[in-house]
């Protein structure tokens, strides 16, 4: 390998040739410290990047704070919520008379609740039952006892009947009377289909209306005719 040195100024070697190239100079000194730098920066960077997953901050959609990445969670519609306030949002919902469900650009699912774990087992339950309820069309099955009355979920139906969670009643799903296990008395089934007629001629001398998606009859106090 051929190697010359050049004299600088004052006998002191500054800089050599190697195979052709000019090493030593200050630009050369200066292009092997940026690589240095560079080959530092990259090891840095492959030992910080698994970290940087759960230390990535992004901003709420609601509060507009910046949040750690474990503490957000991604709705169906690809909003950033902090648990924080998703969990005050389903709370206001659960507290809502009448129910209505927690909402960001569509009705927040108890699915996406559940794998974010930010509600109580039973709040969660609750919150799922609600939502079926508000959003299922005609047909909603309620407890037969009068002093009950609670929605039954499609998941407490049986063949014939269904389940009340909160008083263990069982109501047949055809004539909405106490479960039995012989036909259904038709006359039980006529006065059901009276006192529904009843509460809808009711409702229209006194101008309500009955909602189209699940049947309850509602009172117009303000806004648009559009029902939804």
């Amino acid at each position: 390998m051929a190697s010359n040195k050049i004299p600088a100024p004052g006998g002191a070697y500054n800089s050599r040739f190697v195979d052709g190239r000019r090493i030593g100079t200050r630009e050369h000194r200066a292009r092997e410290r940026a690589l240095a730098d560079e080959e530092d920066r990259f090891a840095w960077m492959q030992r910080v990047a698994p970290m940087q997953v759960s230390d990535q901050t992004i901003f709420c959609a609601v509060c507009r704070c910046n949040r750690l990445a474990i503490d957000l969670v991604e709705l169906e519609c690809k909003d950033i919520h902090c648990k924080h306030c998703l969990a005050a949002n389903v709370q206001q919902a659960l507290a809502s008379q009448p129910f209505q469900p927690a909402r960001c650009c569509a009705t927040i699912s108890p699915q996406l609740l559940e794998t974010a774990g930010v509600l109580a087992g039973g709040q969660l339950t609750d919150y799922a039952t609600k939502v079926e309820e508000a959003e299922s069309p005609a047909g909603r099955l309620y407890c037969y006892n009068p002093l009950c009355g609670a929605y039954i979920p499609k998941a407490n139906h049986g063949p014939r009947a269904g389940l009340c969670m909160k008083c263990d009643s069982r109501t047949c799903k055809t004539c909405k009377a106490k479960a039995h296990f012989a036909a259904c008395d038709p006359a039980a089934s006529e006065a059901n289909r009276q006192a529904n007629e009843a509460l809808y001629s009711f409702a229209k001398e006194n101008g309500w209306q009955a909602c189209p998606r699940c049947r309850n009859v509602v009172e117009r106090e303000g806004g648009c005719n559009m029902m939804m």
